[in-house]
């Protein structure tokens, strides 16, 4: 029972992140089986707001779904460039914020803004990512392995561990 009382905290911790990561996630697969055939709106309005972003950078962008087809073909200067795919989305990486921010609980107040905001924060630079990801497709492809597998994730992920560090320092036991 001491062995308990000692790691009680860490204890509920995960459980915390468990089953909000599971609700969560199980809410995801539910939203997207309703859009199964085709990509989700979601995904459509991350490559639309992405278009945005490629023609501001001097670019003509825009995209395309083909019938049947579970993904948004991005154009650069009529040119195919990449697929916007459900995993570009960021849900899955919003999902995994909220479990921990809820996790790592705070006051409710505290929690509730710090989710809105961080998923606006989360969803806003993971829009910069893929534009800036479909322009270096489009400038330098050969290096589009890296850009897409290794540092575009970096960048998005980063983002949520910096968003972490901050609930955890400033907000979370406030």
């Amino acid at each position: 029972m001491q062995l308990f009382k000692k790691y009680q905290p860490a204890l509920f911790f995960v459980l915390r992140f468990f089953v909000a990561y599971m609700v969560l996630t199980l809410l995801y697969s539910w939203y997207l089986q309703v859009y199964a055939g085709g990509p989700d709106p979601v995904t459509r309005w991350v490559a639309h707001k992405s278009v945005v972003l490629v023609e501001g950078m001097g670019y003509t962008g825009r995209t395309q779904v083909f019938a049947g087809a579970d993904f948004v073909s991005f154009f650069v200067n009529d040119t195919s460039i990449a697929r916007v795919v459900e995993g570009c989305n960021s849900l899955s990486v919003i999902i995994l914020f909220i479990a921990f921010v809820i996790a790592y609980r705070g006051p409710w107040k505290y929690t509730l803004f710090f989710i809105l905001g961080g998923t606006l924060i989360i969803y806003a630079v993971n829009v910069l990512r893929v534009a800036l990801l479909i322009i270096g497709l489009y400038e330098i492809p050969e290096y589009g392995d890296a850009l897409h597998r290794v540092f575009f994730p970096l960048v998005i992920y980063g983002m949520v561990f910096l968003l972490w560090v901050l609930w955890v320092r400033k907000y979370a036991g406030s």
